[in-house]
């Protein structure tokens, strides 16, 4: 497959941003390396996908339920007009990604919730510090949400739909901020790329299908710490932490502070909208392979699931 690579110049502007980014940087903790490493590296270079499954216990109605928590990273080519993957390479307008994808699946007593964010991140911070594109998706007993966002220069414009009468059929802008989504993938790039200190950030699309918060920035507060607590368990750990106030919320991602910056799992703490009472979301990383699993579609595939701890 032909693939985009960018020049010496884009490459030698996102050496001298992460430079800045360490000089900015004021957790003398952590590790820095101003190094994307997705860019570069042959573990996000070889053809093929990082799958991830966690163990999954998800905050909802006030109780948890458990579940499973499925993470898919892979570096590809993305056309800036269309905001779609490169598949002809018929245009140059295009830019490579880390495409994050996240698979969310729980049952609440009867019934079942399917959910998927997918984000694209340009690897190219310099000329595109924020995402392009997400999407999330949530199909449950009830019905479908859907909600979308695409950067258009200053502002994303949002598109969503959904069964609730509220949220039916919207169609606007909101100002650039961070994605939460993007959060993750500025991590496995490399802890420095990801933004610390007050910064405006839209939850994640599947949050805001659970918690039917409003579709906005909110301000967040994002650090990266030593990784002190027995919940997680990994060489070298830190967390990238963030505090939203505004919805009484905490989200820790726990990840090892060497390439690639696996993400060991993550805690998302927030009010239950049932009773009030502080509820938490874990994940913990139990399986993970690389593999081009696009290729692995046979029915004889089926048995590497198991690879993955899944039936």
């Amino acid at each position: 497959m032909k693939k985009y690579y960018p020049t010496l110049n884009s490459a030698l502007l996102v050496i001298a941003f992460t430079a800045f980014l360490q000089s900015c940087y004021t957790d003398k903790r952590v590790t820095i390396d101003a190094t994307n490493h997705v860019m570069d590296d042959e573990y996000w270079n070889s053809g093929k996908a990082e799958v991830s499954n966690y163990e999954l216990i998800q905050n909802r109605y006030g109780a948890t339920y458990k579940g499973n928590f499925l993470t898919i990273f892979v570096r590809e080519d993305f056309l800036l007009d269309k905001q779609v993957k490169n598949e002809r390479y018929e245009s140059e307008n295009t830019v490579p990604v880390l495409k994050g994808i996240f698979i969310r699946k729980f049952n609440t007593g009867i019934y079942d919730y399917a959910m998927q964010n997918t984000v694209f991140a340009p690897l190219d911070i310099t000329n595109h510090p924020m995402a392009l594109k997400s999407q999330a998706s949530s199909q449950e007993w009830c019905g479908t949400q859907y909600l979308q966002t695409n950067r258009k220069g200053k502002s994303y414009n949002i598109v969503r739909h959904s069964y609730f009468e509220d949220e039916a059929d919207m169609d606007f802008s909101l100002e650039n901020t961070y994605l939460e989504e993007d959060l993750w993938t500025k991590l496995r790039m490399n802890p420095a790329l990801a933004p610390v200190g007050e910064i405006q950030m839209l939850p994640a699309g599947s949050v805001l299908q659970l918690t039917h918060w409003l579709v906005k920035p909110y301000a967040t507060a994002a650090s990266i710490e030593p990784y002190n607590d027995t919940l997680f368990v990994g060489n070298n750990l830190k967390k990238y932490r963030i505090a939203t106030p505004e919805l009484n919320r905490t989200v820790e991602l726990v990840f090892e502070n060497q390439p690639p910056f696996k993400i060991i799992g993550f805690t998302d703490s927030y009010p239950a909208k049932v009773n009030g009472e502080p509820q938490t979301t874990i994940a913990r990383l139990t399986h993970q392979i690389v593999e081009p699993y696009w290729q692995m579609n046979t029915p004889a595939d089926s048995t590497a699931r198991s690879m993955l701890g899944l039936k």
